[in-house]
């Protein structure tokens, strides 16, 4: 593995790691809100869990291209879907950050199935 996807890949974790701890902090506030906004909650829960299950993708398929890369066995093509997955990714976060949850719903969905998407290929 050269330096430039060493560099990517720790980028990339710590970005991912910023934003679970943004996704801790949210879920926190979540519970800390007045029951008065309960549909409110539920978009935003809902968006939340998507957006977890869309970095639970992105992570595992760090590890099965780490494996991947380790055993010499690439898979080509997929760079594409890949970064197209990390980018939506991105996207959902910033819309669950500016308080549109039903655009970090889609783009969280989107994102997982991206990631699905990319497994499916390697599989």
């Amino acid at each position: 593995m050269d330096s430039r996807e060493t560099r990517s890949r720790d980028l990339l974790g710590a970005c991912l790691e910023g934003s679970a701890a943004r996704l801790r902090q949210e879920f926190s506030m979540l519970e800390q809100t007045p029951s008065g906004q309960h549909l409110s909650q539920e978009i935003r829960s809902h968006a939340a869990i998507l957006l977890e299950q869309a970095y639970d993708g992105l992570n595992r398929l760090h590890a099965i291209l780490a494996y991947l890369n380790i055993m010499k066995r690439p898979v080509p093509g997929i760079s594409q879907f890949l970064h197209e997955a990390k980018h939506t990714y991105e996207q959902a976060l910033s819309h669950y950050g500016c308080g549109e949850f039903e655009g970090a719903k889609e783009l969280g969905a989107a994102s997982q199935g991206l990631s699905q998407v990319v497994e499916i290929i390697i599989a």
